[in-house]
């Protein structure tokens, strides 16, 4: 005998991997609260991984490594097939084809309201949101700044002013069913830009989209408006 028999003798077997059917049905039981994958859009989502309540969209890498992590913890020591074989299964095992979003609840960071009772509701992740507002709710605070503001950059034009701060608490609220936008026309000074800023930070830079026109043309850019609350057309 020579002595690579004698190597094949000492050295130890490698463990047989399970099967990844029952590895990545094990994996779907542990994130089934927390991964999700919409196969419209072909994107995973992930509940929390970036802001406290909120399902957002991750990378394909990102996951890959995420569950490449897991099967490490399990103590599989596994290849690029078999990594990706697991994944394939878990698009199968989490696709969630229809996204309902609960309705009637609007989230903001210390919780989600609740909009026929305005009260305060803890996050989570069966209401399957996909935007926050980026500040906490209080329901003491007021807006005489804001108001003042829109009553000098209107000349003192009531309606006017509650025209726009209709328009605001309309893309607050996603009232899409009114099939309506705002054209802003005046001078350089008027306030056109400072009520934009303002539309952004009611709703969060991160729920906003800002483009032209022609690139709304293209399916691309359209793509870009998916969980936006807020779109900016900058045409002069």
């Amino acid at each position: 005998r020579n002595s690579e028999d004698y190597e094949d003798e000492a050295s130890p077997k490698k463990p047989k991997m399970p099967p990844q059917s029952i590895i990545a049905n094990e994996i779907t039981k542990a994130y089934k609260n927390t991964l999700a994958w919409r196969p419209n859009y072909k994107k995973w989502y992930r509940y929390g991984s970036e802001i406290e309540g909120l399902w957002s969209k991750n990378d394909e890498e990102f996951i890959n490594r995420l569950i490449s992590l897991e099967l490490s913890s399990r103590g599989l020591e596994h290849s690029a097939n078999y990594l990706a074989g697991v994944v394939k299964l878990l698009k199968a095992f989490l696709a969630i084809k229809d996204w309902d979003s609960a309705r009637g609840l609007l989230p903001a960071k210390n919780g989600v309201i609740d909009l026929k009772t305005l009260k305060i509701l803890p996050h989570s992740p069966a209401h399957k949101l996909t935007w926050q507002l980026p500040y906490d709710y209080n329901p003491k605070a007021t807006c005489k700044p804001i108001t003042d503001w829109l009553l000098d950059a209107t000349k003192g034009n009531e309606s006017l002013v509650e025209l726009l701060r209709a328009y605001l608490f309309s893309i607050i609220y996603g009232r899409t069913d009114i099939h309506r936008y705002l054209e802003i026309l005046g001078p350089s000074g008027s306030g056109k830009s400072t009520f934009m800023k303002l539309a952004t930070m009611l709703v969060g830079n991160r729920n906003t989209h800002i483009t032209k026109l022609k690139k709304l043309e293209g399916q691309f850019e359209t793509a870009a408006l998916l969980d936006k609350k807020l779109v900016l057309i900058t045409d002069s």
